[in-house]
């Protein structure tokens, strides 16, 4: 594991947005999810910042208990939530553990658990919207039913210039 140290290479988030942005192109008025823990590392705040300038909405998961205490370590000064356009707190604590496994020490993070929660409650919300202002659905079909692989590779069609790793 690299524990961490890639998130807090300065420059290294701006590669990351430049290559994406050269693939598949930041486009103004869409939208991207940056998401960092604690909200201090320099590659998620890079990533938000090259996003902005490219008029893209940056929406933080974050948890807001670390990320308004702790100092940033982006020498641009703000932490991820201050940049956003909105933040999704995914209520954890500093640290991201939860059980005290040996005094002073803790297991049990709750990031990923919550993260992915709010993530598709998120992608709920977002699917309400669009039927209810009549657009379609891009709904991606379990490969594990009849039809499910084939109705996936239609859909990837559509948005093969857009998102990497889709099938067909």
């Amino acid at each position: 594991p690299g524990y961490g140290f890639s998130e807090n290479v300065v420059g290294y988030g701006t590669r990351l947005a430049e290559r994406h942005d050269n693939h598949f192109h930041f486009k103004a008025g869409e939208s991207i999810i940056v998401i960092s823990n604690s909200g201090k590392n320099s590659s998620p705040i890079e990533v938000a910042l090259y996003a902005k300038k490219k008029g893209v909405t940056v929406i933080a998961l974050t948890s807001l208990e670390m990320s308004t205490t702790s100092k940033t370590v982006h020498p641009g000064g703000q932490n991820l939530h201050a940049l956003a356009d909105y933040t999704l707190d995914n209520l954890g604590v500093t640290g991201d553990a939860i059980t005290e496994v040996h005094p002073g020490r803790f297991a049990g993070p709750t990031s990923t658990l919550i993260g992915a929660t709010l993530l598709n409650l998120l992608t709920l919300e977002v699917l309400d919207w669009l039927k209810t202002h009549g657009h379609p659905l891009p709904l991606v079909t379990s490969q594990n039913i009849p039809g499910g692989m084939e109705a996936n590779i239609e859909l990837s069609k559509q948005y093969r210039t857009r998102l990497s790793k889709l099938i067909g």
